[in-house]
């Protein structure tokens, strides 16, 4: 099979494992993993470029800590990929949108609660400063806005905000698209989020309650087996990353052996991406858990 026919036109760059925020869920740790320097990175991103992907969604650990993010994407840009960033907003303000918002199709905030106790607990805040709150999180999607890029919220559910209600923060905040994810545990990455996995049928409670609001922003759910071997993943050491079974497995340097021959080395399925992205699939989840 052909390059084009088996490649995910999307790709997720974990640029760095650093982040400023300690989430004891977060499934993109990489402990122990080197990150790639300046010329590697852009390097990189010319590679998938030359072989034909689509977008280019720049993460982390937290991305803004990166001090070449800039240069990444404006390369991604003048090479004719979508460019977006998944940030957990706290390095977002003017000064940066101002450098940045140009160079960006879209800006993912990462939102798992909107009362600072909760978040306290899940580890999502900067030590030493106040969690984040709803009014924060409204500040930032405003300021979104404000820059015309395309908002994005990411909401990973878990045991501490289960029964948490989300509806104030979409309506107000009217991002493009609203990711939902059931809590991951991975065994080399996150092993303690254990404490906080739900059950399908509670994920699918939190969706539920939250289904209406599809009349005002594209959700899209996603339960653990959709998340597996769905995501064509780049680890900050420039390697794909096979998510397939219940840990990370990982292909030899992009940069040693070429982005097709890293390819051959993972679990990607192209055709469960596209289910993630297929609207009448999304639908009907939406619609059975009204039921």
């Amino acid at each position: 099979m052909s390059l084009g026919e088996r490649i995910i036109s999307d790709v997720n760059f974990h640029m760095t494992p650093l982040c400023n925020m300690s989430c004891k869920f977060c499934f993109a740790q990489f402990k122990n993993v080197k990150p790639l320097g300046k010329y590697d990175t852009i390097s990189l991103v010319r590679m998938i470029s030359d072989e034909g992907f689509r977008k280019v969604n720049f993460v982390g650990g937290e991305p803004t800590l990166v001090p070449w993010l800039k240069e990444a994407i404006i390369e991604a840009r003048n090479r004719g990929l979508i460019t977006s960033i998944i940030t957990n907003g706290w390095n977002m303000n003017k000064d940066w949108l101002d450098a940045f918002a140009e160079h960006l199709d879209w800006i993912g905030l990462s939102i798992d609660s909107l009362h600072p106790d909760i978040n306290s607990k899940l580890g999502r805040k900067v030590p030493s400063l106040e969690a984040p709150s709803f009014s924060s999180y409204l500040d930032s999607v405003n300021l979104v806005h404000e820059y015309n890029v395309n908002l994005k919220i990411n909401t990973v559910v878990n045991q501490l905000n289960k029964t948490e209600s989300f509806h104030e923060i979409i309506r107000e905040g009217r991002p493009e698209k609203w990711k939902i994810f059931q809590v991951l545990v991975l065994e080399n990455e996150n092993p303690e989020a254990i404490k906080l996995s739900i059950t399908r049928n509670e994920f699918k409670e939190f969706l539920a309650r939250h289904s209406e609001l599809s009349r005002i922003t594209n959700i899209y759910p996603e339960y653990n087996d959709d998340m597996r071997s769905s995501y064509l993943i780049i680890d900050p050491a420039g390697r794909f990353v096979d998510n397939s079974s219940n840990k990370y497995h990982y292909s030899d340097s992009i940069l040693d052996i070429g982005v097709k021959n890293a390819l051959n080395q993972v679990l990607i399925s192209k055709k469960k991406f596209e289910l993630r992205h297929d609207s009448e699939r999304l639908q009907n989840i939406l619609t059975e858990v009204m039921i």
